[in-house]
């Protein structure tokens, strides 16, 4: 089935479409390719910002943390390989479980499901400075109502492009959870392992010079 209800909509406008009609609109990116890979990397972009500003420009009384040794790099690698290991896991099991979502799919969807939580965060820091503590679980409110908003878009989403039925899209939620953690474990093993064999070449590199 085709959707061209929406053929002359811009991105961004597709994208604030999606997020208050999530399964319509990722419909429109399934079926008439609406999604925009450019757009899902300004909303990276803009996600890496936000976990830097957060940590430096929110007011300390509300944020409790001193982002003032955070540095837009550092921030910017775990932002993308967190986002680049979830679209991963999710993939493969899914390709495991007979999903019909590409891989760019999954990555799109993903960004764009990030959008409510990252404007509510933008909002935070700015509100941060003009309240007290009165309305920091107020705030913790508007974070929550921010996740969930996003694990419904991404819950639509994933349904969506992979075809699968409400079950069996919560159970690769779960296995993706599974798959990151796997992933991440993986990964620090193989850094501990670099990190033991370069101490080892090199003992072995200094002990041959001065013997």
């Amino acid at each position: 089935m085709k959707y061209s209800s929406f053929a002359n909509m811009r991105p961004t406008a597709y994208l604030f479409y999606s997020m208050l009609h999530p399964s319509d609109g990722f419909q429109e990116m399934k079926y008439n390719k609406k999604g925009s890979p450019l757009l899902m990397c300004a909303i990276l972009v803009l996600w890496a910002a936000e976990e830097l500003f957060t940590r430096i420009f929110t007011d300390y009384d509300l944020n409790g943390y001193s982002g003032a040794d955070e540095s837009l790099f550092r921030v910017a690698i775990i932002t993308f390989l967190t986002f680049l290991i979830a679209v991963a896991a999710n993939w493969c099991f899914c390709t495991l479980l007979d999903g019909k979502g590409r891989m760019i799919d999954i990555a799109v969807v993903g960004a764009y499901s990030l959008t409510p939580y990252i404007l509510v965060r933008y909002l935070i820091i700015v509100i941060s400075h003009f309240t007290t503590n009165s309305v920091e679980s107020f705030l913790n409110y508007a974070v929550m109502a921010a996740i969930l908003w996003s694990f419904v878009m991404i819950f639509a989403g994933l349904q969506v492009i992979h075809e699968y039925s409400a079950w069996m899209t919560l159970a690769s939620l779960v296995l993706t959870v599974v798959g990151i953690l796997i992933i991440m474990f993986i990964g620090l093993i193989a850094v501990q392992l670099y990190q033991q064999i370069i101490t080892f070449v090199s003992t072995i590199i200094m002990e041959l010079q001065y013997s």
